[in-house]
């Protein structure tokens, strides 16, 4: 498939999400959909078009956020969700790209990884 393109639904705790992946390097990087209104699924193709460098050395994954939403949502539960989505993945170290409102989130994913990571004392 035109590189290495798949388009699938994570279950993740108590919801679902989709995610886009495509590339063929062995440096997984993950973008943050986050906050926007419109969803990622079947913008699959239009994706190759868009991250025609970063495949060559990387796997992108483009994960949308959780289908249901619920009143009190906060940036610390999305980031837990990408962090669900990655242990769904196997995915354990990625660089994370997260504009506007998904910087955030990328924040709290960085702290709640390497929390986790951590040895406790």
């Amino acid at each position: 498939m035109f590189y290495n393109l798949k388009e699938r639904k994570l279950n993740i705790k108590d919801t679902q999400m989709d995610y886009i992946s495509l590339g063929k390097g062995q440096k997984p990087l993950i973008l943050i959909q986050g906050l926007s209104t419109s969803r990622i699924k079947g913008l699959g193709p239009l994706s190759t078009l868009m991250f025609r460098f970063p495949v060559k050395n990387y796997r992108v994954f483009i994960l949308d956020r959780r289908y249901e939403l619920f009143k009190g949502i906060s940036v610390k539960d999305f980031a837990e969700d990408i962090v669900s989505a990655m242990d769904a993945l196997k995915i354990s170290n990625a660089y994370v790209i997260g504009l506007s409102q998904e910087d955030m989130i990328a924040q709290y994913l960085a702290i709640n990884r390497l929390d986790s990571e951590r040895p406790a004392s």
